[in-house]
């Protein structure tokens, strides 16, 4: 042993030494608090789907960042529409299926109320909201009309029960409203024959669900943990921080309007006596004074007047001012909100001379046209 190695201190080896190291193991004072659950990904899905799915609506609806956002995601996804070509080698019988397909392609949605190529902005707006679509397929009769016998019709992820888990009468098992086979392959979908949330159907369904067979079920979600079986909002990670925000920016908004409102104060030293321009007591007992362009009052002794003088703020999202604060919070704000991608040096520059929101949708808009050129 050499003469260093006795003042070294002695190895505490082993696995448990090594995750002792681990920053993120650690429970000293700062991460005491942190202390999640390890649960599976469907069973999030699975308790707080429906709660999640309903605020990702409302914000979409509502909120201004979130309906731009969702836009751009659609828009850099699709486009005008993934177009398929033919590859068949025959001229004439190319062209013949071509024109086939775009007739059929008018006739696609079951609803009858767009196009083939509509159906897929509306495919990737529901990724966005909620994570996933179903896309059934549905056999016509040669009565129908149609030049294919085959349609197209749009579920949304509400369709499908989260509540629906069990054993099928076949033995299969029911997780979340889809059936799965012993070797865990899907076999069905246990669709509602009405929406949950559509008040204006009231019609009687009996039995509540139906029993669609898989390979008559598109299901479209991006997975992102292994064996998860149905999809979770795009917009779920910046959820909390949209509603904030907002929130933030119609209490700025409700703040300086009532400050606008108040033009000034006068102090007097003798309460009884009039202000200048000061109308009749309203019912409730106050009297409020006005001024009109150009008038000059020559004050009694002992008044005084002082005009409010409200700090500037940013008032709105349309009217910028000079609230530093105010502005370097909602900056903030949306940059946690937009997903980080890797960008080259000009692509960074160019952003920083742009809004945060235009940042924020412009990410997510990178985000779905990754995903367009990975199918």
């Amino acid at each position: 042993m050499g003469l260093f190695d006795r003042f070294r201190r002695p190895s505490q080896g082993g696995p448990a030494a090594v995750r002792a190291r681990l920053e993120g193991a650690m429970s000293k004072r700062r991460l005491r608090g942190w202390n999640p659950p390890l649960e599976n990904i469907n069973l999030l899905v699975a308790s707080g789907g429906p709660r999640l799915l309903a605020r990702a609506r409302e914000l979409v609806v509502t909120n201004g960042y979130a309906a731009n956002a969702c836009e751009a995601f659609a828009s850099n996804m699709v486009g005008d529409g993934i177009k398929p070509s033919s590859l068949i080698e025959d001229a004439e019988l190319r062209d013949r299926v071509q024109r086939l397909w775009l007739a059929w392609t008018d006739e696609a949605d079951a609803d009858g109320l767009t196009d083939f190529y509509r159906l897929q902005a509306m495919v990737a707006r529901e990724m966005f909201v909620a994570g996933e679509c179903f896309v059934r397929l549905r056999p016509r009769r040669a009565e129908d009309g149609l030049l294919v016998p085959m349609q197209m019709q749009l579920l949304q992820s509400e369709m499908l029960p989260f509540e629906k888990t069990g054993t099928a009468a076949n033995g299969n098992r029911i997780r979340c409203g889809i059936e799965f086979d012993a070797i865990g392959r899907r076999v069905a979908y246990h669709f509602r024959r009405n929406h949950p949330g559509d008040s204006t159907d009231q019609r009687v369904a009996v039995p509540e669900t139906v029993r669609v067979p898989a390979e008559d079920v598109l299901h479209i979600y991006r997975p992102i943990d292994a064996g998860q079986i149905q999809g979770l909002p795009h917009i779920a990670p910046a959820m909390v921080r949209l509603f904030l925000l907002d929130q933030y920016d119609d209490a700025e908004l409700d703040r300086k309007k009532t400050a606008a409102m108040f033009a000034g104060f006068i102090t007097k030293t003798a309460p009884e006596e009039p202000m200048m321009g000061e109308a009749e007591e309203n019912p409730d007992g106050a009297a409020m004074a006005s001024l009109e362009p150009g008038t000059l009052q020559v004050l009694l002794p002992g008044e005084d007047v002082k005009f409010s003088s409200p700090a500037d703020g940013r008032c709105c999202k349309t009217i910028p001012v000079k609230d530093s604060h105010h502005e370097s919070m909602r900056l903030h704000g949306l940059d946690e909100q937009a997903i980080s991608r890797p960008l080259s040096h000009d692509e960074l520059v160019r952003l920083q001379r742009v809004t945060a929101e235009a940042r924020f949708a412009a990410d997510l808009g990178r985000q779905g046209h990754d995903l367009a050129r990975a199918a």
